[in-house]
């Protein structure tokens, strides 16, 4: 039997790879190995890897970004707001486009251009059959300030400076300054051309800007959601995508339950103003109507407001001044209560769970923000935070 005939054993070491690993020399110590796989194409040597970034880093570099584009809507704010509103708008619109689209048959852009078409028609004509009131209103508002001025020196004992909390308030001095200002208004705007044009200017730009913006928003509002979608990391999609429809609920339901209490106390108030008697309607029931998005303080703006006009015009039936603002006070109270008790639980519903002293600081953060827009979005925002709140607060004692 030969030797070399006995099969090799696997734990005994080769002898070709023993004389190779004897063979092969050993790297000089300072010879520098590259820490990265580098990739050579077409004779062009490719960038290394990216090496990723430290959740620290990633943390600060998402605050420092966020920093920035606040500081920047901060400088730009004015400019901003046409876009806002219109993201409201285009909110609150895609529902009616959606509908329009399964209703009709037609696609994506031919049912916003007839939505916008339709809004902007409605928007247009309202606005120019006010005008005309408007400004014959203007006139007879300076002519009732020189009824109530007399009205109030004449029958009421020291009407011109009536003490509250000790402090004397001189009304008639206020209500003819009052008076000079409206006289005055078309004067003011005659001579100060320069700054009513570039006003004009500035607005117009406002609202075309406003206008495009819905339009765009309202066409590109699915490609956005998937795009913003496939944004969001895989492991966390499903977690945000609920959280998402839970703030979207609370949102849309809010903001068009809104909407339909605008129209409601719009068609409401002018009805009981034009019943009463009482100037100004047409001027004053979409002001009363649009006061509505503020809640707890809007009413009563509302209501004060009505108030004053009915005091300043002409007493109807039989009644004196006192008397019949009185009467349209307790005529828009009892309305509100109504609204309070009938409507808006039917409307709103459960969308908005939020303590009134909670609504009225959001209002004020609101208004000292960001102005009427700030005041508008204070209550959804709120309801929306209060969502994310709920959340966060879950995931910690989870």
């Amino acid at each position: 039997m030969k030797i070399d005939s006995v099969p090799r054993s696997g734990t005994l070491p080769h002898p070709e790879a023993e004389a190779e690993s004897t063979e092969q020399p050993k790297a000089p110590e300072d010879t520098a190995q590259p820490t990265e796989p580098v990739a050579v194409v077409a004779g062009q040597t490719a960038a290394p890897s990216r090496r990723p970034l430290s959740r620290r880093a990633r943390l600060a570099l998402g605050l420092g970004l966020a920093a920035i584009v606040l500081l920047f809507l901060y400088v730009v704010r004015d400019q901003v707001q046409p876009f806002i509103w219109a993201g409201v708008l285009a909110y609150v619109l895609t529902p009616i486009v959606n509908m329009v689209r399964r209703r009709f048959g037609l696609g994506r852009g031919a049912s916003v251009t007839l939505v916008m078409a339709v809004f902007l028609g409605l928007l247009i004509w309202g606005i120019s059959s006010a005008v005309p009131v408007l400004q014959s209103d203007i006139t007879a508002l300076s002519v009732s300030l020189s009824g109530i001025n007399s009205y109030l020196v004449t029958y009421l004992p020291n009407a011109g400076t009536p003490l509250v909390l000790g402090i004397p308030i001189p009304v008639s001095n206020i209500i003819h300054s009052v008076q000079t200002a409206i006289g005055d208004l078309p004067n003011m705007m005659v001579h100060d051309v320069y700054s009513v044009a570039s006003n004009a200017v500035s607005s117009l730009l406002h609202v075309f800007s406003f206008a495009i913006a819905t339009f765009y928003l309202l066409l590109d509002a699915p490609r956005l959601g998937r795009w913003l979608n496939s944004r969001i990391p895989g492991r966390y999609r499903g977690e945000t995508v609920m959280v998402v429809n839970r703030v979207n609920a609370v949102l849309s339901d809010f903001l068009r339950a809104e909407a339909i209490l605008i129209l409601i106390m719009g068609v409401a108030s002018f009805l009981a103003l034009s019943i009463l008697g009482v100037r100004f309607a047409v001027v004053l029931a979409p002001v009363v109507g649009f006061l509505e998005i503020f809640p707890i303080v809007g009413p009563f703006l509302a209501i004060a407001m009505v108030t004053i006009v009915a005091l300043i015009g002409p007493p109807g039936f039989g009644l004196t001044r006192v008397g019949f603002a009185v009467v349209v006070a307790l005529v828009f109270f009892t309305m509100r209560q109504l609204e309070d008790y009938l409507v808006i639980p039917r409307i709103l519903g459960h969308a908005v769970k939020l303590h009134p002293v909670i609504i009225l600081f959001a209002l004020l953060c609101g208004a000292s923000i960001g102005g009427i827009l700030g005041m508008f979005l204070a209550v959804p925002v709120t309801g929306a935070l209060k969502v994310l709140g709920g959340y966060l607060y879950d995931r910690l004692v989870e």
